[in-house]
This record gives C-alpha cells, sequence and structure tokens, in this order.
C-alpha cells in the first residue's frame, strides 16, 4: 500500500473528491474548501488491487488540548481532523495499516490526535490512548492520542 498526498491550488483540493464513492459525502464529496491551505494536508491510502481504500484530513495543531488536559507541544500535535476507510474495506485492516503509514508521514512529531466522532472502537483497536474531555460537566467527543 501507498500513500499520496493531495495538493491545494490556492484554495481548492486537487484532486477533487467529488466522484469517488464508498465514503461519506459530507466529509469529501463537497469539493473541500478551506480557509487557511496552508495549515492542512490530504492523503489518500492506495491498495495496488482496490485502489483508494482510506483518506485522511491532518492539521499541524500547536495549541494542544487543553479542555483535554494535554498540554501543547512546542512542534505542535498532528491532528487527524478527518480519517476514513471506504465502506467497502472497513474491518480489513486498512485502518490500521493507513495509521502507520500517516504516523511515518509526521514521524519527527512524537505523537498524533484524533477527536473520534464515534468511532471510539476504532482508535482503541488501533491501540491509541483515550483522554476524556474535562470542561466543567460538559460532555463531548474522546481525543486519542497515537503510543509515543
Amino acid at each position: 500500500m501507498r500513500i499520496i498526498q493531495s495538493r491545494m491550488i490556492g484554495y481548492r483540493l486537487i484532486p477533487d473528491y467529488r466522484s469517488d464513492a464508498g465514503f461519506n459525502p459530507t466529509w469529501w464529496n463537497e469539493g473541500i474548501s478551506i480557509d487557511e491551505p496552508h495549515a492542512h494536508e490530504f492523503f489518500s491510502m492506495i491498495d495496488a488491487m482496490h485502489g483508494e481504500v482510506a483518506r485522511a484530513h491532518i492539521q499541524i495543531r500547536l495549541d494542544g488540548f487543553p479542555c483535554y488536559r494535554v498540554p501543547p507541544d512546542s512542534r505542535g500535535i498532528p491532528e487527524i481532523l478527518y480519517f476514513e476507510v471506504a465502506q467497502r474495506f472497513r474491518g480489513s485492516h486498512y485502518g490500521a495499516h493507513s495509521l502507520e503509514l500517516l504516523h511515518k508521514m509526521y514521524d519527527s512529531y512524537p505523537q498524533m490526535a484524533a477527536i473520534s466522532f464515534g468511532a471510539d472502537g476504532f482508535w482503541g483497536a488501533v491501540g491509541w490512548v483515550p483522554y476524556s474531555y474535562y470542561e466543567g460537566r460538559l460532555k463531548s467527543r474522546t481525543l486519542f492520542l497515537s503510543p509515543s
């Protein structure tokens, strides 16, 4: 499996994900346009037999995660804003393998982070450590950090 980084041209992502099936259309198929293109990176994980099997949208977060009591790191921390394995490949270890490839892309950082959108079981299964939101009595999504 290999990883391909998409490019930002101005404020538009190339390639445009609109025509790809098997992924959440509200995350990818709307034609991504963001305000700070230099701060965001997009990746596709490609399997030689099956084509694109997973996608990731990552930004370097400089302020840490104070509401989770995770202090900032002077280098920042790569935060996975969106990570998705194509529907037909879920449960086939493409997710874990994709995260290994991404971690190698960011090997100068001690850890990566992801706030779970209903996928706590996945993040726990791949060995990421959960942190609970800690701001009064509010309950929020769980933050996961990759193993150091």
